[in-house]
């Protein structure tokens, strides 16, 4: 049974309960816009990760290289 509040007609009712079907929908869009934004932000932290390892590795390929060089520039002159 529908409760009625005050003098409300029954057209006020469902006008009522319209506009709480249209933001439960809307709440529910919002969510699952939250969650997409949510699983894009990890992907995200994920690439930067990945990002971060692979210019770990840059870097001491760099320290190699500079150190080979280094010596090759001692051994046979500059």
């Amino acid at each position: 049974m529908i409760d009625m509040i005050n003098n409300e007609t029954a057209e006020d009712v469902v006008g009522r309960f319209e506009t709480e079907i249209i933001l439960q929908n809307k709440l529910i869009e919002l969510e699952n816009e939250f969650a997409a934004v949510k699983a894009t932000n990890n992907h995200i932290k994920t690439g930067n990760k990945v990002l971060d390892a692979v210019n770990a590795q840059l870097k001491a390929k760099m320290r190699a290289l500079d150190s080979k060089l280094k010596y090759t520039i001692k051994e046979f002159g500059s």
